[in-house]
């Protein structure tokens, strides 16, 4: 699947994804640099309950957009795409959980949640992904089983010549589903609660990458575009906060947002270029390793020394940010110099 728009070349397509991967890396990262214990204003719990409408939607719309973009359903086969997915997903929320079990227990008296150490307790740690050791690891498995579930209904879209049709059927369906599901209780386990979700963005990236259309509007037109998507969505938030269809509500508002970002970075893409090799272009493994340094940052300043939530927040954003760019390069280093991987294997590399 090729990209064709006489406005954006090539090279600017793909920083223009980078970024959107970046962007949504950061605003997950910025999601868990708000303090557990210590208050913070009104409005900034609102900022916060905002951010979490859209933050996740961008991160899960990416994700389904590039498996069809990459044409992954083509370039593999069942076996192969499952193995891959396995390797990058499933290897570092099973690794990464068994080696944080005992540390996250023997500090939880300083953290804001608890494991038990009974059976029960640990097979819900892997199999209910909510209540893993890892705060943010319930992302793993759900996107592992949306992305096979992807892959299977795009080969099978792709044989009969009906992607467009197929994947705009599925994202219909979902969003009905989530419609319908809202506010309902559905089980945790095997991260269904959460496939039901965010399943329709998923198949809404899945829809977008079938009709090439990261960019929906002409550059000129990208700023203005994006900040009445912005305005739209911050009027709908305020205004539609208590009104009896919630449903509606944060679909329009991560569509909003995900329309605004996008066509930010693909603005930006035209001023800047970023590089594929690049570390901080590493966002799966920033994802991963942000959690632990935010962990170590927030002990530090809220539990430790205390601090007020105008230095504890910026303080785990930039840690966040700035600790698995660095723990990423003294992995290289070790692994070159000690002519090792598996580090970068646990880390689903």
């Amino acid at each position: 699947m090729k990209y064709h728009d006489n406005s954006t070349s090539d090279k600017e397509f793909v920083s223009g994804i980078l970024l959107v991967q970046i962007v949504a890396t950061y605003l997950v990262i910025l999601g868990h640099s708000f303090p557990f214990i210590t208050s913070f204003p009104d409005w900034l719990d609102s900022a916060r309950t905002f951010l979490y409408a859209f933050h996740m939607p961008l991160f899960v719309w990416i994700s389904g957009y590039l498996l069809i973009y990459t044409r992954q359903s083509l370039k593999y086969n069942t076996r192969q795409f499952a193995a891959r997915r396995a390797i990058k997903l499933l290897i570092p929320y099973i690794i990464l959980t068994i080696v944080a079990f005992i540390p996250k227990y023997a500090v939880q008296p300083y953290l804001n949640d608890s494991i038990e150490l009974d059976a029960e307790s640990i097979v819900r740690v892997f199999l209910v992904p909510r209540e893993n050791v890892w705060g943010h690891f319930w992302f793993l498995p759900m996107i592992f089983i949306l992305g096979i579930a992807g892959f299977l209904a795009d080969r099978i879209f792709v044989k009969y010549g009906l992607s467009k049709l197929g994947w705009a059927v599925i994202t219909a369906v979902l969003l009905i589903l989530y419609i319908f599901t809202f506010n309902r209780e559905i089980t945790q386990w095997f991260s269904l609660k959460d496939i039901v979700i965010f399943g329709w963005v998923f198949a809404l990236g899945a829809l977008c990458a079938c009709y090439d259309s990261l960019t929906l509007v002409r550059n000129k037109y990208r700023i203005p575009i994006s900040i009445i998507c912005i305005s739209l969505a911050a009027i709908l938030y305020i205004y539609a906060s208590y009104v009896p269809f919630g449903a509606i509500r944060n679909i329009l508002i991560a569509m909003l947002m995900i329309i605004s970002l996008v066509e930010l970075c693909m603005w930006l893409a035209i001023k800047i270029h970023v590089s594929r090799t690049a570390v901080y272009t590493q966002t799966f493994t920033i994802f991963l390793l942000s959690w632990p340094v935010q962990a170590v940052a927030n002990v530090m300043t809220e539990r430790i020394l205390h601090l007020p939530y105008y230095m504890i927040m910026p303080v785990q954003f930039l840690a966040g940010i700035i600790g698995p760019v660095l723990l990423i390069l003294i992995i290289n280093y070790i692994e070159h110099k000690f002519k090792i991987r598996w580090i970068s294997f646990c880390l689903g590399k």
